[in-house]
C-alpha cells in the first residue's frame, strides 16, 4: 500500500512539474457539440439569406479537423455542397503565385530584389506623367503591393478574355500606366501586381504559368484537388455553379472570363485541399520537399518598411501581423468568395469557400470572424451581410419605393396640370424646376456610370453580372427625381 501511495505521490508531483513547465497559453483541442451546432446554424442562416447558395467550411482546432457545409453547389441539379466541392479561390490564389515565385528565388533562378526590368524589359510605368526608373522597381514591390499599381486606379483596366496569351495581354495593358504613388512609398492592394509576377514565373521557368504551378507547386505539395485550368475542374463534376444575389434571389451566372488575371484570382480548389494548404503554412505537413518548407517560412515575412494597414502587413500572398499570431487572406470574384484565417499560436484555422460573392463580407466582421468567435466560445454570433448583399437589399428597397413614388408623382402632376393657372410661371417656381431637373440629370448620370465603374468599366458587364437590383435601384431613383420635376412643373403659379 505504501509503495502504491509513494508511486501516486511521485506521479502527482511529476504531473504538476510538467504542467508548470508548460507555457501558459491554453489551446482548445476540440469543438463542443454546442459550438458545432452554432457553426452549422450560422452557415444555414447565411445560405438562406443569400438564396440557398453554397458554403464549405474547414476548421482545424489543435489536432482535430472538422468540416461543415450549407446550401447548394448547383441548385438546378439539387447538388449539395461538401468538403470536396470546388470553388474559385478569388484573391486567395495570390498565396500560390507568391509561393511559386519564391520557389524560383529559393532555387536560384531569380532574386526578389531584382528589378522588374531584368525579366520584362519592355514593361514601363509612369508617375506624375514622367517615366519611372524601373531599374529601382523590384519584384518585391509587386509581391508586397507597393509598386503603385492599385485596384482603385487600375482594376478596370483588366482585359476580359481567354487563351494562352491572356497573361501577356493583361500585363501589356499596364504598360505606361500612371501609378497611384511612387514605388515603395506604401502598401495599397492591387490585384494586377500578381499578374505581373505570374508572367515573370512564366518567363523565368520557360513554362506557362499554369504548367509551372501544376508541376512545381501543386503536385509536390500534394494538392491533388487544386486546379489551374477551369475545364479540368469542370470534368470532375465537382465545380460549383457561381451565383449573384439580386432582389434577394440567387441568380446563376457565368461571369466574364479574365484568364490573364488567373495568378491573382482564378485558381480553383476545395475545402479539404485548402485546409492542407493552411496546414502547410502551419508546418504541420511533413510529406513535402524541404525546399518547400523553407519557401513557406519566407512567404510569411512581411514588408514592414511601409505603414501597416489596420495593424496588418502584406507578406507574400498573405496578410500577417508582426506578432506572428495571424496569417490570412480573403477574396471575392463576381460569383465566388473565399477566406482563409490561420492562428498559429492558438493552433486554429478557418477556411471558408462559397459560390456567391455576397456570402463573406469584405469588411470586418467577416463570416470567418464570426466562426472564429464561436471557436473562442462566443456562441451567439451575429451575421453581418456581405457588402454586395447589403447593397442588394438597399437597392431593392429603393427600386420598390422608386416605382411607387414615380407613379404617385406622375399622377399627381397630371392632376395639377389639369388645374394649372394660366398666369406666367413665377421665378421661384423656375428655380425649383431647374434645381430638380439638374438633380434628375445627375441621378441619371450616376445610374449609367456607377454600375460601369463598379463592375469592369462597362454598363453591359454590370448587366451580364446580373446586378439587376443595383441598376434598377439607381434608375428608379433617377425616375423619381424626374417625376418630382414634372410634379413641380405641373403647378405653374
Amino acid at each position: 500500500m505504501k509503495q502504491v501511495f509513494r508511486k501516486n505521490i511521485i506521479y502527482m508531483l511529476t504531473t504538476i512539474l510538467l504542467f508548470c513547465a508548460t507555457p501558459n497559453t491554453a489551446f482548445a483541442m476540440d469543438i463542443t457539440d454546442a459550438q458545432s451546432e452554432a457553426i452549422q446554424s450560422l452557415l444555414d442562416k447565411v445560405s438562406r439569406d443569400s438564396g440557398e447558395t453554397g458554403i464549405a467550411v474547414a476548421v482545424r482546432v489543435g489536432g482535430d479537423v472538422y468540416y461543415f457545409s450549407a446550401g447548394y453547389a448547383n441548385r438546378t441539379a439539387s447538388l449539395l455542397v461538401d468538403s470536396d466541392t470546388l470553388f474559385e479561390l478569388a484573391s486567395v490564389s495570390k498565396s500560390f503565385t507568391a509561393f511559386g515565385i519564391l520557389l524560383l528565388a529559393e532555387q536560384g533562378y531569380l532574386s526578389m530584389d531584382d528589378s522588374i526590368q531584368k525579366y520584362l524589359p519592355w514593361f514601363t510605368l509612369r508617375y506624375k506623367g514622367e517615366p519611372v526608373d524601373l531599374s529601382k522597381v523590384t519584384l518585391n514591390h509587386f509581391l508586397h503591393h507597393s509598386s503603385g499599381l492599385v485596384n482603385f486606379s487600375h482594376f478596370n483596366m483588366l482585359p476580359e478574355g481567354v487563351g494562352a496569351d491572356m497573361l501577356m495581354k493583361t500585363v501589356e495593358t499596364f504598360v505606361n500606366a500612371e501609378l497611384a504613388f511612387s514605388p515603395g512609398e506604401r502598401y495599397e492592394y492591387g490585384t494586377m501586381n500578381y499578374d505581373v509576377l505570374g508572367l515573370v514565373i512564366a518567363e523565368v521557368s520557360g513554362q506557362s504559368y499554369e504548367s509551372f504551378m501544376q508541376t512545381q507547386v501543386l503536385n509536390p505539395l500534394g494538392l491533388n484537388d487544386t486546379y489551374v485550368y477551369e475545364d479540368e475542374a469542370q470534368l470532375t463534376g465537382k465545380l460549383a455553379q457561381g451565383y449573384v444575389s439580386s432582389y434577394s434571389l440567387a441568380f446563376p451566372i457565368e461571369a466574364p472570363k479574365y484568364e490573364g488575371n488567373k495568378p491573382a484570382g482564378y485558381i480553383i480548389s476545395c475545402a479539404k485541399d485548402m485546409l492542407r494548404w493552411a496546414d502547410i503554412q502551419m508546418g504541420l505537413i511533413d510529406d513535402i520537399p524541404e525546399i518547400c518548407k523553407r519557401v513557406v517560412e519566407k512567404s510569411h515575412q512581411a514588408d514592414i518598411s511601409v505603414p501597416d494597414h489596420f495593424g496588418l502587413y502584406y507578406a507574400a500572398g498573405w496578410e500577417v501581423n508582426t506578432e506572428g499570431t495571424y496569417i490570412g487572406h480573403g477574396g471575392n470574384n463576381p460569383n465566388f468568395s473565399a477566406d482563409v484565417k490561420i492562428y498559429p499560436v492558438e493552433q486554429i484555422t478557418v477556411v471558408l469557400l462559397a459560390n456567391s460573392n455576397q456570402t463573406n463580407n469584405m469588411i470586418p466582421p467577416t463570416l470567418t470572424d464570426s466562426l472564429k468567435g464561436i471557436l473562442d466560445g462566443e456562441l451567439n454570433q451575429r451575421y453581418m451581410p456581405g457588402l454586395f448583399l447589403l447593397l442588394d437589399r438597399i437597392t431593392t428597397g429603393i427600386t420598390i419605393a422608386g416605382v411607387i413614388l414615380t407613379t404617385l408623382f406622375i399622377l399627381l402632376g397630371i392632376r395639377r396640370w389639369k388645374k394649372r393657372s394660366l398666369k406666367p410661371i413665377s421665378k421661384k417656381r423656375v428655380v425649383l424646376i431647374v434645381t430638380w431637373l439638374l438633380i434628375t440629370i445627375v441621378a441619371l448620370s450616376v445610374a449609367i456610370i456607377l454600375p460601369a465603374q463598379m463592375w469592369g468599366g462597362s454598363f453591359i458587364t454590370a448587366i451580364e453580372l446580373r446586378f439587376y437590383s443595383v441598376i434598377t435601384g439607381l434608375f428608379a431613383l433617377a425616375l423619381t427625381c424626374g417625376a418630382t420635376t414634372w410634379f413641380v412643373f405641373a403647378r405653374r403659379k
